[in-house]
């Protein structure tokens, strides 16, 4: 990705742009609404991108339920995108305090 963190941040249209690949990656049956099951697999999947154990079911309702504002046992769009835009301020904390050390 060419934009940095903050460009992405500081502009609305390419945090959505960002926001809606993440989500159709993690949306794999299409259905425009992330279930359980389909949050399961992608945090499992990064735990083992990462060399992290595999997250416990436990572990997987709890930010489901995070992530499921309205309490509709799914994670639509809207609420997918905080969360994208929750990391990338995250992100741009970390890179901030990087920058300040060097």
């Amino acid at each position: 990705m060419t934009d940095s963190i903050k460009d992405i941040l500081n502009s609305e249209s390419k945090l959505m742009e960002v926001a809606k690949s993440a989500f159709e990656s993690v949306d794999t049956d299409k259905s425009g609404e992330i279930d359980l099951p389909e949050l399961e697999q992608v945090m499992a999947q990064l735990a083992q991108e990462m060399g992290s154990d595999l997250p416990s079911a436990d572990d997987v309702k709890e930010v489901f339920e995070y992530l499921d504002a309205d309490g509709s046992g799914t994670i639509d769009f809207q609420e997918f995108s905080r969360l994208i835009k929750d990391l990338f301020i995250e992100l741009s904390m970390e890179e901030e305090e990087e920058d300040d050390e060097n």
